[in-house]
C-alpha cells in the first residue's frame, strides 16, 4: 500500500467532516445523553462519537466489552457511567444499562 497523496488525505477529512455535519452533528445535538458501545479497539467513529459527545456536553454512559479494551483515564473520568459486559444480552447488563439511563433522565438539563 502506497502512502496517501495530501489530496487524498483532504478528500478524507472533508468526507468526515460533511458526514459530521449533516449524520453525527445534528444527532448529537438532538439527544439527551449518548451511549457508546466498544466491542474492539475504537476506530475513527467512535473516537468522533466520544469527542461529539464531550463537545456537546452530553452525558455519556460507555458499555465495553470486558477484555475488548482498556478505558483511558480521562475518558473514565468524562463518563457519567462505565458498563463493562462479557455478553450484552445478559440481563444483568441490560439492568445496569437501565439503571445508568434513569440516573440520567432524573438529572436537571437531561430531560
Amino acid at each position: 500500500m502506497s502512502k496517501p497523496t495530501e489530496e487524498e488525505i483532504e478528500e478524507f477529512f472533508r468526507g468526515l467532516q460533511a458526514g459530521a455535519e449533516v449524520d453525527l452533528f445534528p444527532k448529537m445535538r438532538g439527544s439527551r445523553f449518548a451511549v457508546s458501545i466498544v466491542d474492539g479497539q475504537p476506530d475513527v467513529k467512535l473516537c468522533m462519537e466520544l469527542g461529539a459527545a464531550m463537545f456537546f456536553d452530553k452525558p455519556l454512559i460507555v458499555l465495553v466489552k470486558r477484555g475488548a479494551w482498556i478505558i483511558p483515564a480521562r475518558l473514565r473520568k468524562f463518563c457519567d457511567a462505565v458498563i463493562e459486559f462479557d455478553d450484552f444480552k445478559d440481563p444483568t447488563v441490560q439492568g445496569q444499562t437501565r439503571a445508568a439511563i434513569e440516573r440520567l433522565m432524573k438529572r436537571p438539563g437531561v430531560q
